[in-house]
């Protein structure tokens, strides 16, 4: 799973590679309300399994702008 959401990260930052901090946060949280992210789900009696989830509006508006209130370097 973190290797599935690495491959994302890797290619956002690719494509913005020349951006501060500040903005790849801001393109990485994008994705993630858009295209989603992989997480693990269920317990250990069940089993577990990898699914693709987005964020929703209000965890997105919530963390972009905590993302807007920092400097350039995410300080």
């Amino acid at each position: 799973m973190d290797q599935l959401n690495n491959v994302i990260g890797r290619s956002v930052g690719y494509k913005y590679r020349d951006s501060s901090p500040k903005v790849l946060a801001m393109k990485i949280l994008e994705h993630m309300y858009k295209n989603g992210f992989y997480q693990a789900t269920g317990d250990s009696l069940h089993g577990y399994k990898v699914e693709k989830a987005n964020l929703s509006l209000s965890e997105y508006v919530d963390t972009l702008l905590k993302i807007l209130k920092k400097n350039e370097n995410g300080l």
